[in-house]
């Protein structure tokens, strides 16, 4: 289980640097790092909210779905809330502890992070 695959080195290598290099764009555009975390948070939660929709139409149409591993980093990136929105609006992973009890835990610790991040000026430009 806590082995890496090559498939998971690969979506590292290609993904932090992508991730880097967004951040960097939207500083620059948005000009703030506060006006950044926003933007990124607000895209992250539409995100889990619009892939948990889609994996539930797979699921209806009996399509190839997506992984729960994916769906799972998807709320640990940020976008648990959308995911968590998700899951009770279209009666989706309600039934997997994973997911009750993991993507509220990691909504959690986001919202403590953000508070954190807020109440220590730490994003100041």
């Amino acid at each position: 289980m806590g082995e890496t695959t090559i498939v998971d080195n690969i979506i590292n290598a290609i993904l932090n640097p992508v991730m880097d290099g967004l951040e960097i764009v939207i500083s620059f555009i948005l000009g703030s790092k506060f006006l950044t975390l926003t933007v990124f948070i607000v895209f992250m939660t539409w995100l889990g909210y619009y892939i948990m929709k889609v994996d539930k139409r797979y699921a209806q149409e009996d399509k190839r779905r997506v992984p729960e591993k994916t769906l799972l980093l998807i709320s640990m990136v940020g976008g648990s809330l959308g995911m968590y929105i998700g899951m009770y609006k279209f009666k989706h992973k309600t039934l997997h502890k994973k997911f009750t009890i993991g993507v509220p835990f990691i909504m959690l610790i986001q919202v403590a992070c953000v508070v954190y991040i807020i109440t220590t000026n730490i994003m100041v430009k």
